[in-house]
């Protein structure tokens, strides 16, 4: 009687047990092809990185023509600004980016800014953990400045410190300001993308001389840098056309400012350039015959180049991609290796840009904004 009343729990719970071994197996095996295979996973792993053995999502670049002064943050009704105040569509659009392109919170922000040109022939980077902000527009209303606009992020040394270390080793002249604050092409646009500062930032200086060539290697090392930093977003702060002294012209742009922005797209966004070619295209921007009217002073172009030319040394979202990043650290070796060899092996590897934002600003300023994934 007593070997019958146990054996049947005893066959039960034998059963459960096999049953529920069973199905932690298969689990541990989908988890296991998961991890390992991801290049056979296409949907879910375009856009992602191998980091230390874990597959991280890849923040992208992006190009961000940041408008005039404070504009997003002010009533601008009766001004030129009413387009762009803080109640219009394109601030609206402005805040809604980072939701729909940025795959999660990055881990750092580097930004590249059309408001600081580095001193004594250097590409400043800025290298305090408290830098404060640098309110550089004038008369706008009191509510654009301090204590009433206010962006609270902390920057980053250490990955200040890597910037410059790869700018010097690709001989660029680089060197760390920890003096320096935020200028408003850094925290305007970021404040709407990311209202509550809590993503340590960098900001990097152009070079004095706005020499292309010169800012399209900037833009291929800060490229690299993110190959092996996939979280870290790079922003490029500037205009797509920037042109303080035109006639006003209502609410649609001017002939050369569309020949411009189509140069801009065509250049960064037609698949069957190479990179060399779009690299080429972008040292001869000043022949365009539109181009000393979309910028008699090309600041606020540069930008531009530096993000494009990150690109090129990007491998592209795809298939082939995940391939070469399969499997822990051989994976991320392999991606390293290829993005070393990009300059020469790059016409397949080489992303095209999206547009993500473009409106017009009466007067002078087009506000295309672009995405590299």
């Amino acid at each position: 009687m007593f070997t019958i009343r146990a054996s049947k729990p005893l066959i039960v719970h034998t059963t459960l047990l096999a049953t529920l071994l069973l199905l932690l197996s298969k689990a541990s095996l989908s988890s296991t092809t998961a991890t390992t295979s991801g290049h056979c996973q296409p949907h879910s792993t375009k856009n992602n990185r191998w980091k230390a053995g874990i597959m991280v999502p890849r923040q992208p670049i992006l190009f961000l023509s940041h408008g005039g002064g404070p504009c997003f943050f002010m009533n601008g009704a009766g001004s030129p600004f009413a387009a762009v105040d803080k109640d219009s569509k394109v601030t609206k659009q402005y805040k809604q980016l980072a939701t729909k392109h940025c795959p999660e919170k990055p881990s750092a922000i580097i930004v590249v800014s059309a408001h600081w040109e580095g001193a004594k022939g250097k590409i400043e980077v800025t290298g305090s953990a408290n830098p404060g902000l640098l309110y550089d527009y004038y008369g706008f209303p009191k509510e654009t400045y301090a204590p009433y606009l206010t962006y609270d992020a902390v920057g980053n040394p250490e990955l200040a410190s890597s910037i410059v270390a790869a700018m010097n080793k690709a001989d660029l002249p680089a060197t760390l300001n920890t003096e320096r604050a935020f200028d408003h092409g850094v925290f305007i646009p970021l404040k709407l993308l990311f209202p509550e500062a809590d993503i340590p930032i960098v900001q990097v200086s152009l070079h004095s001389s706005l020499d292309p060539e010169l800012h399209t290697s900037m833009g291929q090392v800060l490229g690299k840098l993110l190959n092996s930093n996939p979280t870290v977003l790079l922003v490029a702060s500037g205009q797509a056309t920037h042109n303080m002294q035109a006639t006003r012209s209502g609410p649609q742009a001017p002939g050369w400012a569309t020949q411009f922005v189509d140069w801009m797209k065509d250049t960064s966004m037609t698949p069957a350039y190479t990179s060399q070619e779009r690299i080429a295209k972008l040292h001869a921007w000043a022949d365009l015959p539109s181009a000393r009217q979309a910028h008699p002073r090309e600041e606020h172009l540069i930008p531009y180049l530096v993000a494009v030319a990150a690109s090129t040394v990007r491998a592209a979202p795809t298939a082939e991609r995940d391939q070469c990043e399969e499997g822990g650290k051989a994976g991320e070796q392999a991606a390293d290796e290829r993005g070393a060899a990009i300059d020469a092996t790059s016409d397949a590897c080489s992303p095209t840009a999206s547009v993500i934002m473009e409106s017009w600003m009466a007067g002078h300023f087009s506000l295309l904004s672009l995405k590299w994934a």
